[in-house]
């Protein structure tokens, strides 16, 4: 993750309500800042001016430093790495940490892991299900004709709207056609969920431990810092519980808790990228 330039009254993005759309843009603001305040790189003339930095220097220091006299800490945030933040104190002992704003609990968070839906499938998956059941019936719609299905499943996990010209076109008449539409997409996930779908729980098990290992996540809400983690035993999954509003596999671990993986497309309804919504349920 690259740095950006701070200004004094990007604090105010930790303390009010902000636009969605917005929402990828001033996280990394947020994030920035944690990362300089830190790393003790913050105009000590804010401090002074504004004592929202300071409230929220004292909270992070206790937070996620305490009693470390040597630490090294890195802004992170790749697509390689899972996390935002990599600690390192003077033992190198390493903590990953992952940063979610305007929740207290992992479990209030919509996801802590979100992965497109070809993932930890063992027969078909979904975006091939979809274009042989339902993608036709959307085009026909806007009276588009369907493209090949290999030109289909090579750019569906992509963002760019450019790869096809089925996806820019989807968009364009997102209004035209939104009711219908949903419709088709809703019973196509309902379909492929109670129907279709083979969780390979092996692969999604090994997948969890590896992403998870050693990770923290610090939570902020209500003007408070505070750490979560997900334990081993809830990352452990053991076969599915139930399948929950037509879209969501529940599935049981060795503990209490449960892993929630919703179906769903992130970039618009049936147009781009459907994906994993993976999430943890505590009792």
């Amino acid at each position: 993750m690259k740095e950006v330039n701070l200004k004094i009254e990007h604090i105010f993005l930790f303390y009010n309500i902000n636009r969605k759309i917005d929402n990828d843009y001033n996280n990394k603001i947020r994030e920035n800042i944690i990362y300089k305040i830190l790393n003790n790189n913050i105009n000590n003339e804010w401090y002074n001016k504004e004592n929202k930095w300071n409230e929220l220097k004292i909270n992070l220091f206790n937070t996620v430093i305490k009693d470390k006299i040597d630490y090294k800490i890195e802004l992170k945030g790749c697509r390689k790495c899972n996390y935002d933040f990599l600690l390192k104190d003077k033992n190198d002992n390493i903590k990953k940490i992952e940063f979610k704003y305007n929740c207290n609990s992992i479990t209030k968070y919509p996801q802590f892991l979100s992965i497109s839906s070809n993932n930890f499938i063992k027969d078909e998956g979904y975006s091939s299900f979809f274009y042989d059941n339902y993608l036709e019936k959307i085009l026909d719609l806007i009276n588009i004709k369907i493209p090949e299905k290999d030109k289909y499943l090579k750019y569906i996990y992509n963002n760019n709207y450019n790869n096809l010209e089925i996806f820019n076109e989807l968009k364009i008449n997102e209004n035209k056609i939104r009711n219908k539409k949903k419709k088709i997409v809703i019973e196509s996930i309902d379909k492929y969920i109670n129907e279709k779908v083979k969780i390979n729980i092996e692969e999604l098990n090994k997948y969890l431990k590896e992403k998870e290992k050693d990770k923290y996540y610090l939570l902020f809400k209500n003007g408070k810092f505070n750490y979560d983690f997900i334990k081993e035993e809830e990352l452990e999954i053991k076969d599915i519980k139930e399948i929950k509003n037509k879209n969501t596999i529940i599935l049981n671990t060795n503990s209490s808790s449960y892993i929630s993986m919703l179906l769903r497309w992130k970039n618009h309804l049936g147009i781009l990228y459907p994906a994993w919504q993976i999430s943890l349920i505590r009792k």
